[in-house]
């Protein structure tokens, strides 16, 4: 690897991608002291950046090491696109086992997920079983966008597991009680005592809903 020229092309590749530094750095899991090395062609990178990198961004490594042929690989992708895997379903009524990890996957515009699309590998995609979310607007058959990365606070929409099982509700934090409110009148509220979670785990927040049935 010719240290330099690589600096430069991880430069052109950060810039073209509106990337600072630090953003680069969280997307490949590395430091942003690190990244500036990198470009400054004081150091050069190990395997692991350059394989997050590469998952990251889609970059060509032939482009990225070598300087041939183009910036941005396709591998059936087109720049601006990115692919999330489909894990399966999840309930938006009463708790349900979640399905095995799935290999199905949807492509998507960056734009529709603004910044959480710098952060691809805390993304999946769900589809909603059931109308306990009906109230706001989460349709059975949707599709929903969850990012690990967010941090969910009181009174928003979360994916949460409780004993393995899989729901998504409202969550409130209340005290050292958590309470899962539906959005359908029909459903009752699900109230976890403190014994009971240790059993809970919030597992994201959705960041995009796709409905195919408004048409």
């Amino acid at each position: 690897m010719e240290v330099q020229g690589f600096g430069f092309r991880l430069k052109q590749l950060r810039k073209h991608l509106k990337l600072s530094q630090k953003d680069l750095a969280a997307l490949t899991k590395s430091f942003q002291h690190l990244i500036s090395k990198y470009e400054s062609g004081k150091v050069a990178p190990g395997s692991a950046f350059l394989d997050n990198l590469a998952k990251s961004t889609n970059v060509s490594l032939d482009w990225l090491l070598k300087g041939d042929g183009k910036m941005l690989a396709n591998h059936g992708v087109q720049e601006g696109i990115m692919e999330l895997q489909i894990l399966g379903t999840i309930a938006a009524g009463g708790l349900r086992q979640p399905d095995e990890e799935a290999e199905e996957k949807i492509q998507l515009p960056k734009f529709l997920l603004a910044e959480e699309s710098r952060y691809p590998e805390d993304l999946f995609v769900l589809q909603i079983s059931g109308d306990s979310m009906i109230g706001a607007g989460i349709t059975p058959s949707s599709y929903v966008v969850i990012s690990r990365r967010i941090e969910v606070q009181s009174g928003q929409i979360a994916a949460v597991q409780l004993d393995k099982e899989t729901t998504l509700k409202r969550y409130f934090k209340i005290g050292d009680k958590v309470r899962l409110q539906a959005a359908n009148p029909n459903y009752p509220d699900i109230l976890l005592e403190e014994n009971d979670l240790q059993y809970f785990k919030i597992i994201g927040k959705p960041v995009l809903l796709i409905r195919k049935d408004i048409f």
